[in-house]
């Protein structure tokens, strides 16, 4: 979840092929921490209530969720994103992708490997390369005359 965060928030600020410069170094942490939170606004009643995974003393406003821990969340996730921002100020900036190449290979993927991997094998055996015989000169292998019955006893 951190990193679709990340990235959502790199389209909401804007210019997200650039450096990270200027206010952006305060306010993708900003946002990216906020959806994060909001993903933690969805997920804790859910587990707090329904699933019993954790329980909290005092319980809170939402369905038994404290305010402190969004807080705590928020607070978190924030220095995780800054030192995560500050790291890339000294990186250079990614090169542009281009979006008119890179589309039609994950798009055909997606369209032609299901059937190719979830078809049903072929019904008819594959002979061994033991039990295949050449063909004698000219004739055809339906041609052949059979063995004398000698050779079997």
């Amino acid at each position: 979840m951190a990193y679709v965060s990340w990235t959502l928030a790199r389209l909401i600020v804007g210019k997200p092929y650039t450096p990270v410069t200027g206010t952006r170094i305060v306010a993708l942490p900003l946002v990216a921490s906020f959806i994060m939170v909001a993903w933690d606004l969805a997920q804790d009643p859910v587990w707090g209530t329904v699933l019993h995974g954790w329980a909290w003393l005092d319980g809170g406003p939402w369905f038994g969720v404290p305010i402190s821990n969004y807080l705590g969340w928020y607070g978190n996730v924030f220095t995780i994103y800054l030192l995560f921002t500050l790291y890339l100020r000294a990186k250079p900036a990614p090169a542009i992708p281009n979006r008119q190449a890179n589309w039609p290979q994950p798009c055909s993927s997606m369209l032609f490997a299901p059937g190719a991997t979830c078809s049903r094998p072929s019904t008819t055996p594959t002979p061994r390369p033991s039990q295949t015989q050449p063909a004698s000169s000219g004739a055809s292998p339906t041609s052949r005359a059979p063995r004398p019955s000698s050779q079997y006893s």
